[in-house]
């Protein structure tokens, strides 16, 4: 089953998960933690800076959340969380 999930690029399940644009704003934050889970760190990244500019409550768990444990590397990542100021 999960090879079938992989198979389909994540732009396209959020896009049948949320089809208007203003369902992808305000899910900005879980498309972010499934691209992050993906290893699809681009993508992962920009989607968080938009939960972030949204001010997402859920950006609070960005530094301990499990699914975005391939990003902890990536300088974008802590650039995010000095922004949050929360220590690296």
């Amino acid at each position: 089953m999960s090879g079938t999930v992989r198979s389909g690029s994540t732009s396209t399940i959020a896009l049948c998960l949320f089809p208007s644009s203003r369902a992808l704003r305000k899910h900005a934050w879980n498309i972010g933690t499934v691209h992050a889970y993906r290893g699809e760190a681009d993508a992962a990244v920009t989607w968080l800076e938009r939960a972030y500019g949204q001010r997402d409550g859920s950006m609070i768990s960005l530094k301990v959340n499990p699914l975005l444990r391939n990003l902890r590397s990536d300088a974008r990542y802590k650039g995010l969380l000095r922004k949050m100021n929360m220590p690296e």
